[in-house]
């Protein structure tokens, strides 16, 4: 926490000494590079990270400007996030710390050394300064659309003599917001699980090259092969250089649950199929085993009805809210108890309703792992409870 406090002080410091000069420099004097930082073992890191780096002949000028500073402390800052609501700020750190935070997570820095001409150069520093004004540093983040990729590109493809070509168009496939993600987090299942549950249907898009961007990597790609046409009909690559900085420390390795959503789902089935027969055979009622999916239904579904009213439009339209949504964990106790009783309850039905038009909708879109196995799971079980004998009480 000591180190993050000092890099925050340090990166207002600096953000404060941009503000009191003129935005006047030299072109010719420094160089302007894209950082694509590899991802680390931090859950918030899976994609890895962009920046910028300013760098005078000198030495005396070397920043990293960096799109991704956020803050843990701010007020109600998960519920935020959930909401879309997050703001992330402009931060510029020494270049020499930056790389050291990520030398210490055994993570690589690519520098690609932009060839810009000293008119570009002293544009996007203009802008830089015009960014790093109080009024302006801060902005609403969004992971798809406006994150610290998209900022950095964006102040470089703003400030270019003519327009970009992107010759690495021609050897992408067709991907959707969902795929993209599933390269990242293909060793983490519980991270793909979560990103899944979260990603409503608006991520199954096929995708643009630009929106592919987004990602830290595609956008590296993209620079490395990508040319700058002129106004006056010139043609040059965007990439003049890239530099590896290699980190002295071994990858940060983090532990994992030792079981995959798929295999708990296929146990939380099994489990079900063997009371549901025990049941049948002994006519008992095991009202645990109900209160048990209601409880893992109506908790992460109070979570998807939430993101209804996110400001992320690829989270609001989520078909496995039909799955998982508060209405079992509501009337729970309710309904079990007029089971116990040999009396009917509603729930049942609606339940059973609610599940069925969930299974048609995982035909629509792609569900996290092993929610299709709950779905079943839960299904057994609704059906179980529309079937009401008083002898089956226990």
């Amino acid at each position: 926490m000591r180190k993050w406090i000092l890099l925050l002080f340090t990166a207002f410091t600096i953000l404060g000494g941009i503000q009191a000069q003129e935005p006047t420099v030299d072109g010719d004097t420094i160089t302007i590079s894209l950082l694509t930082c590899e991802p680390h073992d931090e859950v918030y890191s899976l994609y890895g990270h962009t920046a910028l780096r300013f760098r005078s002949t000198s030495g005396k000028l070397d920043w990293a400007v960096n799109y991704g500073v956020f803050d843990f402390a701010t007020p109600n800052f998960v519920m935020r996030f959930v909401l879309g609501k997050t703001d992330y700020m402009l931060g510029v750190f020494p270049f020499k710390q930056f790389h050291e935070e990520y030398d210490s997570y055994g993570s690589r820095i690519y520098e690609q050394q932009l060839n810009l001409s000293k008119a570009e150069k002293e544009s996007i520093y203009s802008a830089l300064y015009q960014n790093a004004k109080p009024e302006n540093r801060e902005y609403r983040y969004n992971f798809f659309y406006d994150n610290c990729t998209t900022r950095a590109r964006n102040l470089i493809l703003h400030n270019i003599d003519g327009y970009i070509e992107w010759n690495n168009v021609g050897k992408q496939q067709d991907e959707t917001y969902r795929d993209i993600i599933h390269k990242y987090n293909a060793d983490n299942p519980w991270s793909r699980f979560g990103s899944d549950l979260l990603l409503g249907i608006g991520s199954d898009i096929q995708l643009t090259p630009e929106q592919k961007q987004f990602l830290p990597d595609n956008l590296m790609k993209d620079f490395a092969d990508a040319q700058v046409k002129t106004d006056t009909g010139t043609v040059h690559p965007l990439v003049d250089n890239t530099i590896v900085f290699k980190p002295h420390h071994p990858p940060m390795q983090g532990g994992s649950f030792p079981l995959s959503p798929i295999i708990c789902a296929a146990l939380v089935l099994l489990v079900t199929i063997a009371v549901t027969i025990y049941e049948l055979r002994r006519r008992r009622f095991c009202w645990g085993l109900d209160l048990f999916l209601m409880i893992l239904s109506g908790l992460p579904g109070l979570i998807l009805t939430v993101m209804m009213f996110s400001e992320h439009p690829t989270v609001r339209v989520n078909l496995q809210w039909l799955v998982l949504n508060p209405l079992p964990l509501i009337f729970a106790w309710q309904a079990i108890t007029r089971r116990r009783r040999g009396q009917k309850h509603w729930l049942w039905s609606a339940w059973t309703a609610l599940l069925l038009a969930g299974l048609i909708g995982s035909f629509f879109q792609h569900y996290a792992e092993g929610l299709v196995l709950i779905l079943l799971a839960s299904l057994i079980r609704s059906v179980m409870g529309m079937r009401v004998k008083t002898s089956e009480i226990e």
